[in-house]
């Protein structure tokens, strides 16, 4: 990610890393840039360098130093990364801003509570999903689980977290547990506490 993004200038992966777990997070980066950026105008550097090191390289370097004063502009690119990186730390710590890695000691705690006092997770999740009668289908994306179930009234949202699910979704007969990247681990033993051969 970090060679992409130094490369070609995609930085939207870090971005979407903390845009919606942390949005006063992506506010002060926004201003941070604005301001970083009106002060690249303001010193009159005038370069090219929307996609990435390639591109810099490309259009600023013949163009000289006097035409597009690209020295400044990477002395204001290290101060700008300093200062984005000591600002971003001092809120995530003094905030507690929830970004990526960054979970809540309760959560930890609830956690490993979960896996400790429920070994066969499987039956756990049926359990919370009102049944193995209730249970229709199982699937899974990156972080969810995806069940059709036959009576959503019968769902226990609190077994499902107890399971290691951070939020549960009902839409109609369908539900979605968010359990995060380790789900096929989940939806596995869903399926074996269900004799679902896979």
């Amino acid at each position: 990610m970090i060679v992409t993004s130094v490369l070609v200038g995609i930085t939207e992966p870090f971005e979407f890393l903390f845009i919606f777990t942390a949005p006063l997070l992506w506010l002060i980066y926004s201003l941070l840039d604005g301001f970083f950026q009106m002060l690249a105008w303001l010193l009159h550097v005038r370069v090219c360098a929307t996609n990435g090191l390639i591109d810099f390289v490309v259009y600023n370097l013949p163009a000289g130093v006097s035409a597009t004063r690209w020295p400044v502009f990477v002395a204001l690119g290290l101060l700008e990364t300093a200062t984005m990186y000591l600002v971003g730390t001092f809120c995530i710590t003094r905030l507690r801003l929830l970004t990526p890695g960054r979970e809540t000691a309760a959560e930890d705690e609830h956690s490993q509570q979960a896996n400790s006092e429920h070994p066969d997770k499987g039956a756990l999740v049926i359990a919370g999903l009102g049944g193995k009668e209730n249970v229709c289908a199982v699937g899974n994306c990156f972080t969810r689980l995806r069940v059709d179930v036959r009576d959503p009234a019968l769902i226990q949202q609190t077994l499902l977290k107890e399971s290691g699910g951070s939020s549960v979704l009902i839409k109609g007969n369908h539900v979605q547990v968010i359990y995060g990247l380790g789900v096929n681990k989940i939806r596995t033993a869903v399926n074996a506490s269900l004799g679902v051969i896979e």
